[in-house]
């Protein structure tokens, strides 16, 4: 594993980091109706369902949306999910002397324009289900502040899930030791100390075409059923 990453190590794009990531899911465990994948973007569902259906697997995407400050909106200060589960980042409200009732205001706000706008394009409108006593494996193009990736670990948590494995090809070296404490396991090629920006450590890191990704699910969905 490496502690610094070089150059040779940067990914030409997520086919090859999710290659990687498959490589490293254990080979031992019985993969049985127990387990199930989320993403945390639909913009790796390509490769993440490609890994469910060698697994034989569940797998669907799971919403959160960041909440910005008023007075800095480069400035992620809460994450809701779409179980409705919120992330504060506490000490940056004190900091900007925020009320948390606006991070619950937009919560509520962001859930119903947005989240629940996702759900209905790419989930039929459900939410994540039957995930009690479950054993999830989170597929993330990276770690950086980590925000959603917790709001995701907290909703699951709080839904009764028994293990998290958290999977990811790039992860900042803070947010491994603290992911490290919550999850079961993390799974990654690259723990960084001086994380720059996920997009950083993918020569080509595009967006995915929406049609594309609808169509990659509902044929996953067809599987499934």
């Amino acid at each position: 594993m490496q502690n610094n990453l070089d150059f040779n190590f940067l990914y030409k794009d997520r086919e090859e980091a999710y290659q990687e990531l498959f490589d490293l899911i254990p080979k031992e465990i019985d993969y049985n109706h127990e387990w199930k994948i989320i993403t945390t973007t639909i913009n790796n569902i390509p490769q993440v369902c490609k890994i469910s259906e060698k697994l034989r697997l569940e797998c669907e995407p799971f919403f959160t949306e960041e909440i910005y400050a008023p007075n800095n909106k480069e400035c992620t200060i809460a994450c809701v999910s779409e179980l409705k589960e919120i992330v504060i980042e506490k000490y940056l409200l004190q900091s900007f002397e925020i009320n948390e009732d606006f991070v619950y205001d937009m919560a509520e706000n962001l859930y119903n324009k947005t989240i629940l706008t996702k759900l209905y394009a790419f989930k039929m409108g459900n939410i994540i289900q039957n995930i009690k006593n479950k054993n999830i494996m989170i597929f993330s193009d990276g770690c950086e502040t980590g925000l959603n990736t917790l709001c995701t670990i907290k909703s699951l948590l709080a839904n009764g899930v028994k293990k998290i494995f958290l999977f990811t090809p790039v992860i900042s070296a803070n947010l491994y030791e603290g992911f490290d404490m919550i999850v079961d396991n993390i799974f990654t090629n690259h723990i960084i100390e001086d994380f720059i920006n996920i997009s950083y450590y993918y020569e080509n890191f595009s967006e995915v075409d929406v049609d594309y990704i609808r169509h990659v699910i509902e044929q996953r969905r067809d599987i499934e059923q």
